[in-house]
């Protein structure tokens, strides 16, 4: 049996059943008419509303309920399940049987039609239910059952089976019509029995072209299926719409197929030169007449336009300051002049994006109308425009669209992303012209020489037919040299007048130059069209040769397994929205390429073409994802709102075209490797038939559909040539090797976004995350059968509207909406490099001068002689090289000339042939960082202490430092040095919870986060003893908190060291994010010096990890909020500011050796360790606060919560935290 796409009516989708006979009854007098296994795709035909899933081990153990039992599929909705019986018998009686089975408690209300038939049923997790109702007369007088499963209360509504018993032994038929079209321009259909599963034979079916007299028919086999081949000359006509009517005895069937099923969108590409033409584009971008609600008559201009403002195009009109109303159509109007030499060419409007539903008229004659906000299109305009002289263009732009929400645009972005958001453009064309362009490349069996094939179709409008036409051929490479080509030319057979011939030519090219994304080759192959008088038109277009290959579980590109080092990107711009800039898609692709990012996944709709130009040219893989978006998420609102059903058959075209429309614009760019589908959608039938017609348009590609390929969650089977998984955890690797095909991981290691509280008090998560991240990598990289992955997010998804407010997802990206690079930047870039050397110091050697170092090459396909590789040690420097190839491992031999190499480092750069660094490394030679850097406190010869009572105050006075301690308390009350304050308060306890609060999205509500940093509270003192021994002073403190007790003693010798040694036992549970002792410090301390061990041996100077550094709690620049500055900075992201002070300072410095606050004449505290403690400090009122931890984690990020998770240190009640601080003043 053929199962169909669409069927015609109110069962959304043809399943296959058992044949009725088959089934049994369980009641005398009953026969079994009907039965679904709601949550299995072919066995729930019966489902109107509800996702199929699968309770997993974990929901539900096997031993409750058996892994094979059909009670652990379920059909599931947010507020119902219907399934919907047509055909009944009204004399008939019947019964219902549902099996039910939850994961969770639940409350459901069950209806039959109207009649509430057991109200709130209450289901506990893991139990079976079977309910048996008797189905009232009533309900079926008019032949029909819906069955209601309403949610009360509990996540969702379930229901595991249905089963229909009735009195009659069988339903009457009822009959349905599946059609759908192909891209071989063939209608296939079938007209059957759905109740009985049986075919229709011998039915007349005509297919006819909407509003016009074309038409086809034919009839349907024995197994009741039919089959149209739809003429090529009926492409235009049929824009309108085709027609297909089955015609009955006592009815007929109708469905419409749209045109985009049998005819795949095509773009004319844009002319290099156009006979008779001195400039055949003519931009339309610029300043534009704007207004958010036009009168009707307005595309007429004149006074109808009297009252619209300036508007810049491209541009979204929310981030201009404009607000349309919801579901209303906002108005764009501006005057052009059309060069004269256009006269008698075919005139084409070419638009990149305009979102989300535009409607175009030119010189006040309608055009046509396009559904669909991030992807190209075209209207021939020809018999609308005047060539020498004035003209005029208006378009009405609608974003709250059925595109917007398969898109998830709006709602993702927080704002309307309505407007015409990239470049618009007239081109004129001859009428006899090259209206499709495609080339693809192969290579023999030893990817040495190559196969260039073109695919072009010749149209010819004019009044006569096009005899003696020839296309010439030249290929050049990106410096203009010429390559040889082997049947270049191709003659043309006549093209009658109204014709389009398809013309196929295959170019051989010897050896050429390959394009991968680290030699990104280029070159440029030109079509030129002539005839007898002379060239008509010329067509260049840029593109590489390249091959994939999709092999078991592995993706090759020219012979080569790939491994993808990728992050996901939005078009953002905290100040233009969604709607960018020539120069930032060119500084994007060039920062994720200096960050050895070899792989952008666009996210989630494609980009604009100038982004994939310079992917081309700079050299990127990219995955270019439709612009469809949580179909039948629970992320989209919608999919819970009454009418959106992601089965419904009518959704298939749009989801057709959206990808369709997407390949037709993008299939040139070398550097696209993967088509994406969607992201985590629901996969279905109706996606099923889009990957087959998307894999028949391009064959040349893998797909991908981002769902879950694995466990219980939005897995519904899909089976795109990749699979795909968000967010694996650390275990995702695993799962490779239980896939038969590439598993690539579309989203992982999410950067820390939604945890703002803590962010907002330590950015220095930042920092921390790289560790996370750096192991995950690591077990991607090692594991054959994962593809890669792409880190989520690249940039900041971060606007700042006109209003003043700031919405969005927010701060996600390893680069800010400004494109300054975050800490996260840098161990990306450190990550993701291809060169890894694989020690972080070096022994001396044995004899001689040469450092042999470990390296693994981890390019796709460069060999390591391609790159420069310089070191320097002390004064001497050099160059080496290296003969590893790709994915292999070897070492570096370097003779350095340097005698005495022990407490040497070697510095190692790693630069590609276009200068760009890939990596840096400085290994110690000899003896460990640790060990050389572990310091104590300057010894005073005949130094003394003095101690006195003065009142409620102790006062310990040594060689100019002085400490004053509250009797009371046992806590500080100042420290001088030198006659100037350096500690103003404390010790006190602080064990910070881990916080992930904060929200997910930014709306217009103030977005303000308090420091989350509080110390301990409610804290008592028991006892506070002092006693003088020898040359030191030691304070002895007993004390409690709500949270813990215990104590600490301070211990003061005669050099000023204070060395705080604590200890509490945990009264409550805590899963902490830090823990320490915390002090107050004086204000003008404001300067934070330290040293530590970090995870790389090299670190940019303004990362807030760098291994040494100074920086200041504040510069001057105006405070931001958790989503950074509102204006363009012309600072880097460390400095931002709070009233904490900037990111820099008040982020932790994890692993220090030394931490110094000082002010401006170097005086202050210094905090002296051994690399296993770790300081925060930040502006607290008058005075600052320094914190001095002994345990330090990566926080609470939901999404990466299992990478940071392996840090975790829970505490229960009872638990012991312990350590030893100490502190010098200077």
């Amino acid at each position: 049996m053929v199962l169909f796409k669409r069927v015609f009516g109110s069962v959304a989708l043809l399943c296959l059943m058992a044949p009725m006979n088959l089934l049994a009854s369980q009641f005398d007098g009953y026969h079994r008419v009907a039965y679904d296994n709601c949550g299995v795709t072919g066995r729930q035909s019966h489902v109107r509303v509800g996702s199929g899933y699968a309770y997993p081990a974990q929901a539900i153990p096997v031993e409750a309920v058996a892994q094979d039992s059909p009670a652990r599929t379920v059909a599931f909705d947010t507020t119902h399940v219907i399934l919907s019986y047509e055909g009944l018998p009204v004399e008939a009686s019947y019964k219902l049987v549902l099996t039910l089975l939850s994961d969770a408690p639940r409350c459901q209300t069950i209806t039959l039609n109207d009649v509430t038939i057991e109200r709130k049923f209450e289901l506990a997790s893991g139990q079976v239910y079977t309910r048996t109702y008797d189905v009232p007369k009533r309900v079926v007088a008019a032949g029909r059952l819906d069955v209601r499963i309403k949610r009360e209360s509990g996540p969702n509504a379930v229901v595991s089976e249905a089963i229909l018993y009735s009195t009659a032994k069988r339903l009457k038929p009822v009959l349905r019509m599946a059609v759908n079209g192909h891209l071989n321009q063939q209608i296939r259909g079938r007209i059957l029995d759905l109740n009985n599963d049986a075919p229709i034979s011998n039915v007349g079916v005509t297919v006819s072209v909407k509003r016009t007299e074309l038409h086809l028919q034919t009839k349907t086999d024995q197994a009741g299926e039919f089959c149209v081949t739809v003429p090529s000359h009926w492409q235009a006509p049929a824009q309108n719409g085709l027609q297909v009517e089955a015609t009955l005895t006592d009815s007929s069937l109708t469905q419409s197929i749209d045109m985009i099923e049998l005819f795949p969108p095509q773009l004319i590409p844009r002319p290099s030169q156009t006979r008779g033409v001195k400039q055949p584009i003519l931009s339309l971008v610029g300043t534009w007449s704007f207004c958010p609600a036009p009168p009707r008559s307005f595309p007429n201009g004149g006074d109808a336009v009297q009252d619209f403002v300036d508007i810049n195009v491209p541009g979204e009109w929310v981030m201009q300051g404009f607000d349309v109303p919801e579901g209303k159509a906002a108005g764009y109007f501006r005057e052009f002049d059309v060069p004269a030499d256009y006269q008698g060419n075919r005139i084409i409007l070419h638009c990149d994006a305009v979102y989300a539903l535009a409607e175009i008229w030119i010189n006040g004659r309608r055009v046509g109308m396009h559904a669909g906000g991030m992807t190209a299109f075209q209207f021939d305009v020809t018999d609308h425009v005047e060539p020498g002289r004035k003209n005029s263009i208006a378009m009405t732009v609608v974003n709250e669209t059925q595109t917007d929400v398969l898109a998830s645009g709006s709602q993702y972005a927080v704002h309307p992303l309505g407007g015409i958001t990239r470049k618009l453009y007239l081109q004129a064309i001859p009428r006899v012209a090259i209206t499709g362009w495609d080339a693809s490349t192969s290579f023999d069996k030893d990817y040495n020489n190559a196969e260039m094939h073109v695919v072009l179709n010749l149209e010819n409008t004019g009044g006569q037919a096009f005899e003696g036409g020839r296309i010439q051929f030249s290929l050049c490479q990106k410096d203009g040299q010429r390559v040889d080509l082997a049947g270049h030319r191709l003659d043309i057979k006549p093209v009658a007048s109204g014709q389009t011939a398809r013309l196929y030519v295959t170019l051989h090219v010897p050896q050429p130059k390959k394009w991968d994304p680290e030699h990104p080759n280029l070159y440029v192959l030109e079509g030129r069209l002539s005839s007898d008088h002379g060239v008509v038109e010329i067509v260049r277009r840029r593109f590489g040769f390249r091959q994939i290959e999709v092999r078991g579980d592995r993706v090759f590109v020219n012979n080569h397994p790939i491994k993808l080092r990728g992050v996901c990107r939005h078009e953002v711009d905290p100040l233009r929205g969604r709607s960018l800039t020539p120069q930032q898609w060119r500084q994007d692709v060039e920062l994720f390429r200096a960050a050895n990012v070899n792989y952008i996944r666009t996210s989630h709709y494609p980009p604009a073409e100038e982004f994939l130009d310079y992917c081309d040219e700079l050299g990127m893989f990219v995955e270019c994802e439709a612009p469809l978006c949580w179909v039948q998420h629970g992320a989209n609102v919608n999919w819970s709102k009454p009418g959106w059903n992601y089965l419904d058959p009518n959704l298939y075209v749009p989801l057709l075209r959206a990808n369709l429309e997407n390949i037709a614009f993008n299939r040139h760019h070398p550097s696209i490797i993967i088509w994406s589908l969607a992201n985590e959608s629901r996969w279905s039938p109706l996606w099923a038939s889009v990957l087959e017609t998307v894999e028949q348009f391009d064959p040349t590609r893998p797909t991908a559909f981002h769902d879950q390929s694995y466990g219980g969650y939005n897995n519904a089977g899909s089976t795109a040539q990749i699979a795909n998984m968000h967010y694996p955890g650390r275990q995702g690797p695993e799962q490779a090797a239980t896939q038969e095909r590439p598993l690539l991981f579309g989203e992982y290691c999410h950067l820390n976004a939604y945890n703002r509280y803590e962010l907002v008090t330590d950015p220095g998560l930042r920092d921390a995350w790289g560790r996370g991240f750096k192991a995950m990598w690591d077990k991607i990289y090692q594991t054959p059968g994962c593809l890669g992955g792409a880190l989520w997010s690249g940039i900041d998804d971060t606007f700042h509207l006109p209003s003043g407010h700031t919405v969005g997802y927010g701060t996600w990206g390893p680069i800010d909406g400004w494109r300054r690079p975050k800490p996260e930047y840098f161990h990306m870039k450190k990550t993701y490099s291809p060169v890894r050397v694989t020690v972080s110091h070096l022994d001396v050697p044995t004899s001689g001068d040469t450092l042999v170092v470990p390296v693994e090459n981890r390019h796709d396909f460069s060999n390591l002689q391609e790159l420069n590789i310089q070191w320097r040690v002390g004064d001497k420097e050099g160059q080496t090289h290296a003969d590893i190839g790709p994915h292999q491992t070897g070492h570096l031999h370097i003779q350095t000339g340097v005698a005495e190499l022990e407490g040497q480092v070697i510095h190692l750069t790693f630069t590609r042939a276009d200068r760009a660094i890939i990596d840096e490394v400085a290994l110690p030679i000899g003896k460990r960082p640790e060990q050389a850097r572990t310091k104590t406190a300057a010894t005073l010869d005949d130094a003394s202490l003095n101690l006195t009572t003065q009142g409620s105050t102790l006062v310990i006075q040594g060689q100019g430092f002085a400490y004053t301690i509250d009797r009371s308390t046992g806590q500080i009350i100042r420290a001088t040095c030198n006659g100037s304050p350096v500690l103003v308060g404390g010790p006190e306890l602080l064990v910070l919870p881990l916080n992930a609060k904060g929200g997910t999205q930014m709306t217009k509500e103030a977005q303000t986060f308090a420091p989350f940093t509080d110390v301990c509270t409610d804290r008592t003192v028991d006892t506070v003893t002092t006693k003088k021994g020898g040359q030191k002073v030691i304070i002895t403190v007993r004390d409690q908190y709500a949270e813990a007790c215990g104590g600490y003693t301070l211990t003061v010798d005669p050099q000023g060291q204070l060395v705080l040694e604590y200890r509490y036992e945990l009264l409550q549970a805590i899963n902490p994010r830090q823990w320490g002792m915390v002090v107050a410090v004086a204000r003008e301390l404001d300067t934070l010096h330290w040293q530590r061990r970090g995870a790389w041996t090299v670190y940019p100077k303004d990362h807030i990890g760098r291994l040494s550094g100074s920086t200041r709690a504040l510069l001057g620049h105006e405070f931001c909020g958790p989503s950074g500055p509102s204006v363009r900075p012309d600072y880097a992201w460390s400095l931002d500011s709070s009233e904490m002070g900037t990111n820099d300072f008040r982020a932790t410095k994890e692993n220090i050796f030394e931490a110094t606050l000082a002010n401006r004449s170097n005086g202050g505290v210094t905090i002296l360790s051994d690399g296993s403690q770790h300081v925060r400090t930040w502006i607290e009122g008058p005075q600052l606060s320094l914190l001095v931890a002994d345990y330090s984690n990566a926080g609470a990020e939901g999404f990466f919560r299992s990478h940071a998770a392996v840090e975790d240190r829970p505490l229960k009640a009872g638990d012991m935290i312990e350590g030893s601080i100490r502190l010098t003043l200077k």
